[in-house]
């Protein structure tokens, strides 16, 4: 398994992301369909399985727990319009917050259950990638910034279940952007629509469509990893969903791994790329 993680490292180092095995259709199903089930219960059912946190300035993206509605809308700052969608966040100790305020645990738990396994699975594997990076580029000591109790409290696993969209037809459902995160795992989706650029920033590259494998998560760098080292630059990316009038809405699992460490200072106003070239990228590029 360590020679696994090394090539893993090696490939992230080299291409910016990489494919790794990891056993998931177990679960892919039973989780979504959780989640399906959720989105179509009565308000108040619904009000338990999120848990508030703190919100201060300085607070971690996606700082709630469980689920949480987005309700589209006009971003007044920049005029993003976004598309509707529900979000189910999974960070450690979920299950224990959801009892105490009340959530239907008899008809969700094993759900809950499901989803922490999935959670579990995905930390293991970004935990593994990140001792083989520590070989590959020594002196970043990524396993220990990750797995430390503050990084770990942060880690999420994120379901999203997209609402029926108004007109069926092509549309970005995320704009291009990168990750504020270490490490991020694309561990599911119904159908392909993360679309991938060069990890050097460039506006004009082409975006390069992931088609997902049954057991295999794909792996890249977010900008709290590119805060650590040039090697490993941010993973540019948006979300394009290709969809079909008889196709039903589309959902994803993602897994955000987290260090204790800062964003990136560049991305740090603003969770588009950039649009010119990034010295970090090709300082990356200059050393393979």
């Amino acid at each position: 398994m360590k020679n696994s993680f090394d090539h893993v490292a090696h490939r992230l180092v080299r291409d910016g992301r990489a494919a790794f095995p990891l056993k998931t259709s177990d679960l892919i199903l039973r989780v979504v369909a959780g989640l399906q089930s959720l989105v179509n219960e009565p308000e108040k059912v619904q009000s338990r399985f999120l848990v508030n946190r703190s919100k201060f300035e300085d607070q971690e993206e996606g700082a709630d727990d469980g689920l949480i509605f987005k309700d589209g809308g006009v971003n007044p700052t920049n005029g993003d319009v976004y598309d509707e969608k529900w979000y189910f966040q999974v960070k450690p100790g979920l299950p224990t917050l959801l009892k105490a305020q009340g959530a239907d645990m008899h008809g969700y738990g094993k759900w809950i259950g499901y989803c922490m396994e999935l959670h579990e699975r995905s930390t293991v594997q970004q935990l593994g990638i990140a001792k083989g990076l520590d070989r590959c580029i020594p002196g970043i000591n990524l396993y220990e910034l990750m797995s430390c109790r503050t990084a770990m409290s942060l880690s999420t696993l994120r379901l999203l279940l997209y609402k029926e969209p108004k007109s069926k037809q092509n549309y970005v459902v995320g704009k291009k952007h990168v990750d504020r995160c270490a490490l991020t795992s694309a561990i599911a989706e119904l159908r392909p629509a993360l679309r991938l650029f060069e990890s050097n920033g460039e506006a004009e590259s082409a975006p390069e469509l992931y088609v997902a494998r049954p057991d295999e998560v794909l792996v890249f760098a977010g900008a709290k990893a590119e805060y650590l080292t040039d090697l490993l630059p941010a993973q540019g990316h948006d979300v394009f969903d290709m969809v079909a009038a008889t196709e039903p809405p589309r959902w994803s699992i993602v897994h955000f791994g987290h260090t204790n460490t800062p964003v990136h200072p560049k991305y740090l106003h603003s969770r588009k790329l950039p649009d010119v070239p990034s010295a970090v990228g090709q300082a990356a590029a200059a050393t393979m």
